[in-house]
């Protein structure tokens, strides 16, 4: 199915059975659809798939009149039906899994709009179409503290990475035969450059990649720890759960508002709230999951960890009552930072 729009014929298009995706025609854009038709296909879910034009043109001249615009509407309708066609031929133009929608407007704009009340939007890492150029680095971290929905950004390089770490894993005979926990929080702690291939050792035998997933005790973490619950389930892949933290992100420990706490003792109140939002969360027993709090700055540890993890997914805000600066800046700096696909979760 193809419908093609402007920006206000399309805003009525709201639907919560969809995951909407960003395509420009880039390669990123792509393996962003990629990523979302996986995802739809666990989920019974349907695409939509967006793209949209830009007044500035920087090959050729803009279409001047409806024949040129629906010349153009139709050559990319084109172009983005073959590639899925071709890549995934059971979700063929004519199905009702995926539709493709092109929008004569802001690419941002057109993601928000039309995916105000889908189960998510999906864009790609970067964006450099020479045509199209509507989500170009940064635009990525605003879309994400911009929209009301899970936003997920998917990396290009994981696609092909991912499966050629897991094949290693699966036929390296000095694998341990369970995830030693306790090693790789010490390895994340102290800052060590955790490469995915040498971290692959790590893993069980034939095991897939993680789901990382950080918390920090807010009802917006608690949301995303309740999505990463879901897409454990989903995926068949095992959960870490990470609170990553430091005395200023802990606000007042019990027993010492008037003095700083020994990091012990802070450690065992980072626990707390670690177990506190486990609880909350309400984690099927089915679900295979490892926890750790652990003391180092938010950004460096899910960082570290996404070296290794096949999915980091946070909330878009941290704590507000004890001012703790966790999540809410953590979010936008792993847009930039984060090595493997990130999901940003309102």
């Amino acid at each position: 199915m193809t419908d093609s729009s402007h920006l206000s014929n399309a805003a009525a298009d709201r639907t919560s059975d969809r995951i909407v995706v960003g395509v420009d025609g880039s390669e990123e854009s792509f393996a962003a659809l990629s990523w979302a038709l996986d995802d739809a296909n666990r989920l019974d879910a349907t695409i939509n798939a967006v793209y949209g034009w830009t007044p500035s043109w920087e090959v050729g001249a803009e279409p001047d009149s409806k024949e040129a615009w629906d010349m153009a509407y139709a050559s990319i309708e084109s172009k983005i039906s073959e590639w899925v066609q071709d890549h995934y031929p059971d979700a063929h133009n004519g199905s009702d899994r995926i539709i493709l929608t092109s929008v004569r407007g802001s690419g941002q704009a057109a993601l928000l709009t039309l995916g105000a009340n889908s189960l998510g939007i999906v864009v790609g890492r970067r964006s450099l179409n020479a045509i199209l150029r509507w989500f170009l680095g940064s635009t990525s971290a605003s879309l994400a503290q911009a929209a009301k929905v899970p936003v997920t950004i998917v990396r290009k390089r994981d696609l092909d990475e991912d499966r050629i770490i897991e094949k290693h894993t699966q036929n390296d005979s000095s694998s341990t035969s369970v995830l030693d926990a306790d090693a790789l929080t010490a390895a994340i702690e102290r800052g060590d450059n955790l490469q995915k291939i040498s971290a692959a050792a790590l893993l069980s035998n034939g095991e897939p990649l993680p789901i990382v997933v950080g918390i920090d005790g807010s009802s917006d973490s608690v949301r995303a720890l309740q999505f990463a619950v879901q897409a454990s389930q989903r995926t068949g892949r095992r959960l870490h759960i990470f609170f990553c933290w430091q005395m200023r992100d802990l606000g007042v420990v019990p027993g010492y508002e008037n003095a700083v706490a020994p990091v012990q003792v802070a450690q065992e109140y980072a626990q707390k709230i670690l177990d506190r939002s486990i609880a909350s969360a309400e984690i099927p027993a089915s679900v295979d999951y490892r926890s750790a709090a652990m003391h180092i700055s938010p950004t460096k540890g899910l960082t570290s960890a996404s070296n290794y993890a096949y999915w980091v997914i946070v909330g878009s805000r941290g704590l507000s009552g004890i001012d703790a600066r966790v999540l809410g800046s953590v979010s936008g700096q792993l847009v930039k930072s984060s090595r493997c696909t990130l999901t940003v979760v309102h």
